[in-house]
């Protein structure tokens, strides 16, 4: 048996900008009615503005009944801190039905995704105006800061309880028009579930010196600017006036957007443009924001809590919530957080600025924000008495790609690679294209080879190659070097354009011939008569919705029968175009997301405490440094199903996160 339930609410604060955590513990926050199904009966709802836990909530937790909610990190947050006194469910009896959309490759958001599946129960269009109404302070007069009482408006109080009743009805119509999760994704689910609620540990402290440090920074950055060039430092977010400044300086610009001006200041200029060019690329770093974020959300106990999303991507990699961890800025090359975060805690403001300059171009920057940025990683941090173990995978794509094909070559290598040492993949990949000693490919050098080994796994052609280069890496290559990395990497891997091919072939049969399961090497391929379902080695499915074969002009300019699907893009559903190169994106992602859940899963069971999931490197919080070796064999050991796949990474101990 189960429960689904939801609860509205009203509070002062802004949950947008707090996270589901602080809204629950501000204390203005109440809940004012909640709707409740056991099963498939009928649903209640409730004011809970004058009523106890209602009788089905008490069953359910009394029973320890699965508990339903949709975006249940906020029903979890509120029954937790503003509904002390209710019976309080155990943590795995929690489930979200975010993550069925999710396994589902479905629209995570409950309007879009009841839109999306088509089904008769839809959210109701009320509810923006009768939230505004009765669950934010009244905006401007007499009242304003109050809040609308429930007992003062009773029709629109019945309202926002229909809407709430209706949200419980369509949540439940959305999973019963999903596939249900598989053992496998529940208990990924669940880990992440118990991961997300137990929190991150944040270094609020550093957070404040690093805000502080900040103001500071901008203030020197505005008087060097104005005192150099004449600039006025208030313009340099005015396009036009920056533009114009440094046209008038003696640079030749177009452009003064973000990759305009790295491309401007890779050239020789005058100085005084280059000062204003560099004032304004580092007054604009967006990622400062995340110091603001990070103190809006953290909670008072200094844990950032609900990070994470299980299988947030279609393939099933995670995606980042609230503050994203997924997308902590890296910072400046030269700029050494080891010596800034110290100081910056210190609040040694000289200290800092001395330390805050960096090479670029030949040439010494002065980048006090840089140095900010660089050290935004740090603040997620140990809790007390204890110390944060971080292992990553080795050039884990071409490994899985490898193995997924058969290439014993390149997994020969691999394995000499970590037995030995010598050179990488990328540095070989570059002697072969130039001729020369791999052990002289450094920098820039290594770096193109990582862009021909990773752009060309996925039948990237020359454009495409080209705008990752710079776009991911900083390199402007001239479209003849791209044409002439993809045309080397494809002669040198013919199996892998035979995966393409068969992919592709493979996904356009099956998806003609429902029903009628269809196996190319490792994957396989069925179409349910409205979704293509692909099997990866590990047997998990990763779904195409709605698939359908069309005709279409692929990436390098030719009309062919394609696989079209609908997918999650930027929270919208809209339409997408497959070939074989995107299909095998899927195969390698996925077959990563689930190194990743089996590593995860077996660290949880050890007893690691699994604080960060980045990509492909995960963090966990000991009690000491000396479980290193076995948090980096668990992490390292490969799965049943994947057992002469061969996986080696790197790793760092140490008190706050960094990038190694």
């Amino acid at each position: 048996m189960n429960l689904s339930f939801d609860l509205e609410t009203s509070s002062e604060a802004d949950i947008e900008e707090v996270g589901a955590w602080n809204y629950s513990r501000h204390p203005s926050t109440r809940v004012l009615c909640g709707a409740f199904r056991i099963g498939g009966e009928y649903v209640n709802c409730y004011d809970l503005t004058t009523c106890d836990a209602p009788c089905e909530w008490k069953l359910a937790v009394q029973e320890g009944w699965d508990i339903w909610a949709d975006n249940c990190s906020f029903e979890y947050s509120i029954i937790t801190n503003v509904l002390p006194q209710w019976p309080q469910p155990k943590l795995n009896s929690w489930r979200d039905f975010q993550w069925v959309a999710c396994c589902a490759a479905r629209p995570v958001g409950l309007a879009k995704r009841a839109a999306a599946l088509g089904i008769v129960e839809q959210k109701d269009k009320k509810g923006t105006a009768l939230i505004n109404f009765f669950c934010k302070p009244i905006s401007s007069g007499g009242k304003k800061g109050q809040f609308r009482l429930p007992a003062e408006h009773p029709d629109r109080f019945a309202e926002l309880m229909a809407y709430c009743a209706q949200d419980v009805r369509t949540s439940v119509a959305t999973r019963e028009a999903m596939r249900a999760l598989t053992p496998d994704e529940l208990a990924f689910c669940l880990t992440t579930w118990r991961r997300n609620a137990g929190g991150t540990a944040i270094d609020t402290d550093l957070v404040r010196s690093l805000l502080a440090m900040t103001d500071t920074s901008r203030t020197v950055i505005g008087v060097k600017l104005e005192s150099e060039t004449g600039f006025a430092a208030v313009d340099i977010s005015n396009h036009a006036k920056v533009l114009a400044h440094v046209k008038n300086a003696g640079a030749v610009c177009e452009s003064v957007a973000k990759a305009a001006i790295k491309d401007t200041l890779a050239q020789d200029i005058p100085e005084e443009a280059r000062l204003v060019l560099e004032a304004r690329q580092a007054l604009g770093k967006t990622s400062l924001a995340k110091l603001d974020s990070l103190l809006k959300s953290v909670g008072d106990d200094g844990r950032l809590r609900f990070l994470i999303r299980p299988h947030g991507a279609a393939a099933g990699r995670d995606t980042g919530l609230g503050v994203q961890p997924q997308n902590l800025p890296r910072g400046e090359k030269g700029l050494d957080p080891d010596v800034l975060i110290p100081l910056a805690k210190a609040g040694d403001t000289d200290g800092f600025l001395k330390n805050s300059y960096r090479k670029a171009g030949g040439k010494t920057v002065f980048d006090p924000l840089g140095a900010v940025v660089s050290c935004i990683r740090g603040c997620f941090a140990a809790a007390p008495s204890r110390v944060l173990l971080q292992c990553d995978w080795a050039s884990i794509e071409p490994r899985i790609a490898a193995w997924i094909v058969g290439d014993t070559d390149i997994l020969d290598f691999f394995r000499n690679y970590d037995a030995n040492g010598g050179p990488d993949l990328y540095q070989n990949f570059v002697a072969s294209l130039m001729g020369v000693d791999p052990l002289t490919v450094k920098g820039d050098l290594r770096q193109l080879g990582k862009v021909g080994e990773l752009q060309n796994l996925y039948e990237s052609g020359e454009k495409s190659i080209q705008k990752a280069a710079k776009d991911m890496y900083g390199l402007n290559l001239d479209l003849d070097i791209c044409v002439q990395l993809k045309d080397v990497w494809r002669a040198k891997h013919p199996l892998h354009t035979a995966m393409w091919r068969a992919l592709n072939d493979g996904a356009i049969a099956a998806t003609k011939q429902p029903n009628r399961p269809l196996r190319c090497g490792k994957i396989g391929f069925c179409h349910d008569g409205k979704d293509l379902r692909m099997r990866i080695p590990s047997g998990r499915l990763v779904t195409f919705p709605e698939a359908r074969i069309e005709p279409r002009e692929t990436p390098w300019g030719t009309m062919q029968d394609s696989l079209v699907n609908m997918t999650v893009l930027h929270g919208n559903w809209v339409e997408d175009t497959n070939h074989g190169g995107s299909i095998y994106n899927q195969v390698v992602q996925g077959t990563g997301a689930c190194l990743m859940r089996f590593a995860a899963r077996n660290l949880e069971a050890a007893g690691f405490d699994v604080v960060m999931r980045v990509h492909d490197e995960l963090v966990v919080e000991a009690e000491s440094e000396q479980r290193f070796e076995e948090f980096k064999r668990i992490m390292l050991t490969p799965p049943p199903w994947a057992l002469d796949l061969p996986i080696n990474g790197g790793g760092w101990t140490g008190p706050r996160f960094k990038k190694d």
